[in-house]
């Protein structure tokens, strides 16, 4: 999305919130705090707030859903756990002893349902990212740190600063140029 209808719709009781999910079935957004150690859900407008589990979070951080239950990683225990998403009843353990466990991800059709958008369509037209909007033609072109949309709306071109080097291939010269063995482009 391209931030442009950007709301807060969250804004109590809540202190570090590190992993989020959404589910599609029941219009839910779940958050993990691993500051305040819980996971709530809540409408996606932020109403009817409901706690799944609390207290005995040691770092909860990623978040996914399959069917009726949620999954969860801890940083500080290396592990996934799952629960009921809507009770946290029959709380689990289901992996332990992971190195990092960063993420986790359920993928599948009710997870990442098809939706045709413009940007399917030579990225919208876009030279570099298109993003969907909620607001008519419902994508936006934008461009990367570093580059700027031109008046076209499309098309992102380097911005020149003094000493900046855009062009690859006069890097890759320069820095195969053995005069400037040692030096820093």
């Amino acid at each position: 999305m391209d931030g442009s209808t950007r709301k807060v719709i969250v804004d109590s009781d809540i202190y570090w919130p590190n992993g989020l999910t959404i589910d599609l079935e029941e219009q839910k957004l779940y958050w993990a705090d691993a500051k305040l150690s819980f996971i709530h859900r809540a409408n996606l407008d932020g109403s009817f707030r409901q706690k799944v589990v609390e207290g005995s979070l040691t770092h909860p951080f990623a978040l996914t859903l399959s069917g009726d239950t949620l999954y969860w990683t801890d940083w500080q225990t290396r592990s996934i756990h799952a629960c009921n998403k809507r009770t946290g009843d029959k709380r689990k353990e289901i992996l332990s002893a992971l190195y990092s466990p960063m993420d986790i991800q359920v993928l599948s059709p009710e997870r990442q349902p098809y939706y045709h958008t413009r940007c399917e369509e030579n990225n919208g037209g876009c030279s570099h990212l298109c993003l969907l909007s909620p607001r008519e033609p419902f994508y936006a072109c934008a461009c990367p740190t570093g580059v700027q949309l031109q008046d076209d709306g499309q098309t992102c071109k380097a911005a020149q600063q003094p000493g900046f080097r855009s062009d690859l291939g006069s890097a890759a010269r320069w820095a195969n140029d053995p005069r400037n063995s040692g030096s820093r482009l």
